[in-house]
């Protein structure tokens, strides 16, 4: 009942804010206009352990954004991708939504994109080679239905609320189940990041998650940045908890070259009355290490190791190399 109520207030507040700001505003002339864009990921690796290699497409976005007037726009994104399962393909609505800006406030509507990782995941820039920690242990989905607010206070903080279906964009169910989140992100000084985020559902039980991030970066130089990751109650069962810390870095060696590294640690509890982590299967360490060429704007290449060791004794590790490449429209 009170994420039902939190909802419905949330609603309440887009239509009455809109409503009034709108009215203010004097129109002013604007031509509308829309733009296609689109991003593919692709491949090819060779597995050092078994012996298997393969050319891939691993995933590739298209979309249509289309801008009213100077607050109001509307965004359109498709993302065709294979499950890690197998290698069919499956196409979802990763974006539909509106989106109305007002000097430094920014309200979505819609299948938004989720804020719990979009920090991180822009800090270290390589998308295209690996998923950030909190979506590829599956903490979070990157795009969900629901209402999100940005608010820039100034060139130094931001605040984020987001209230979701907490189902994900591929898995569009209706219950009564929602997701509140928060977020606070602040610049102390010239070229450190810092990211505080915080979600809360509840089915059977309440799932939390708590995120803290910690970067610095010097442009066409150098970055070095860190995460530690804590959820209580995955996926609303409970005592399984999930935690875990990722950090990377890059160095800009020439103008179009780059060196970079992450390595991350995922763990899992003991729950009572068992003698194992429960997710000792995924839990372990992954390393990730290579360099990149960006020969062109928007064109960007790889060529990288990426290695998982398990924490799970009777379960092979991992071993690959990969030349990976990514290209923006």
């Amino acid at each position: 009942m009170k994420t039902n109520r939190l909802l419905f207030l949330t609603i309440v507040a887009i239509l009455v804010f809109c409503s009034k700001t709108f009215a203010q505003e004097e129109e002013t002339k604007f031509e509308p206009s829309g733009n296609i864009y689109g991003i593919l990921f692709t491949n090819f690796h060779s597995d050092f352990i078994n012996g298997n290699s393969a050319f891939e497409v691993q995933r590739a976005y298209l979309g249509y954004k289309y801008q009213y007037d100077n607050n109001f726009s509307a965004n359109v994104k498709i993302d065709i991708a294979s499950n890690e399962n197998d290698s069919k393909r499956y196409a979802y609505f990763k974006n539909a939504y509106g989106s109305y800006k007002l000097k430094n406030l920014s309200i979505n509507f819609g299948l938004i994109d989720s804020y719990m990782f979009k920090t991180h995941e822009k800090f270290f820039g390589k998308r295209y080679l690996y998923k950030s920690f909190l979506d590829k242990n599956k903490f979070g989905p990157s795009a969900d239905l629901g209402a999100s607010f940005l608010y820039r206070l100034n060139n130094k903080l931001n605040l984020d609320f987001s209230i979701l279906n907490g189902e994900g964009y591929s898995n569009l169910q209706l219950d009564n189940t929602f997701k509140a989140a928060f977020g606070l992100s602040y610049n102390p000084i010239k070229n450190l990041y810092s990211r505080i985020y915080i979600d809360y559902s509840e089915k059977t039980y309440a799932q939390t998650t708590y995120s803290y991030f910690l970067g610095y970066k010097q442009k066409s130089k150098f970055s070095i940045g860190a995460e530690y990751n804590f959820q209580a109650n995955n996926d609303f069962e409970n005592n399984y908890d999930l935690f875990g810390y990722s950090v990377y870095g890059t160095v800009n060696i020439f103008e179009k070259w780059e060196l970079f590294a992450r390595f991350d640690d995922l763990k899992s509890n003991i729950p009572s009355g068992e003698s194992d982590n429960w997710n000792i299967s995924k839990d372990g360490n992954t390393l990730i290490s290579g360099i990149q060429f960006s020969p062109i704007k928007k064109v960007r290449l790889a060529l990288n190791y990426q290695g998982f060791y398990s924490d799970d004794l009777n379960k092979d590790n991992i071993s690959a190399i990969y030349f990976n490449l990514e290209y923006k429209f």
